[in-house]
């Protein structure tokens, strides 16, 4: 295909809420550059050292932008959507078994599923993590995955708008298959971006994601990375 890679320059960089329009000792601007993978037909950033550098120092600082879980605001409603669809589609897993989340927040999901009675275990490599284990009393290691402090097998693993920020998500899904007991799930929520593309939209585009998925190219990933068939439907909410 003609045109590509296809440079678009330098986008604004937002990883958190701030007191004034700067990122201080970050970078206020990253350079951005689209690809295809040709293997699931994913839409993909080039791979990029400063960008890679500037996101490696985002997580470890506390990246939160908008929509992430949490007990209030718009934050709870991506908790229940999410919930409903692991109780419609892992419930087993969900409620009694063990669940480890991937990029796991303040663990507000954690704390949730643990209500309904699951063994549960997070892993955040930001500060918040750290905070919302304290606030909701579940355990959450703080480190990048994949981490050598989780051990065992989990009848359930969580990775909701993780996907989409990983340099190689072949190699990142194919870390986590061994992590799942047998006949065990995993629960994979990603932004649907096929409204934006068929619109010619760009305004999804974002320094911190680096796929772009569809049903389809998500489907195709899973497939191409675990060798698994996916059932993939749309959220409820966002």
């Amino acid at each position: 295909m003609s045109g590509w890679p296809w440079n678009v320059g330098a986008l604004p960089f937002y990883y958190t809420p701030l007191r004034r329009p700067t990122n201080d000792d970050l970078p206020d601007h990253l350079p951005f550059a689209l690809d295809m993978d040709y293997r699931t037909g994913t839409l993909v950033q080039v791979p990029n050292k400063e960008v890679s550098d500037a996101l490696s120092q985002a997580y470890s600082k506390g990246s939160m932008p908008t929509g992430m879980m949490d007990e209030e605001g718009i934050g709870k409603e991506y908790a229940e959507d999410f919930l409903a669809f692991l109780q419609q589609r892992a419930d087993a897993c969900s409620k009694r078994g063990s669940v480890l989340e991937i990029g796991c927040g303040t663990g507000y999901l954690l704390y949730r599923l643990k209500l309904l009675g699951a063994d549960v275990l997070g892993l955040e490599p930001g500060p918040h993590g750290q905070d919302g284990s304290k606030r909701f009393g579940i355990p959450i290691i703080k480190d990048f995955f994949p981490s050598p402090k989780i051990a065992g097998e989990f009848d359930l693993v969580v990775l909701f708008s993780v996907l989409e920020h990983v340099e190689s998500p072949s190699g990142f899904l194919g870390s986590v298959l061994p992590l799942v007991k047998e006949n065990g799930r995993i629960a994979i929520s990603v932004p649907d971006c096929e409204p934006y593309m068929g619109a010619g939209d760009i305004s999804m585009l974002y320094p911190e994601h680096l796929s772009y998925y569809t049903q389809t190219t998500l489907r195709n990933s899973v497939k191409a990375s675990m060798g698994l068939e996916t059932e993939v439907e749309k959220a409820s909410f966002g």
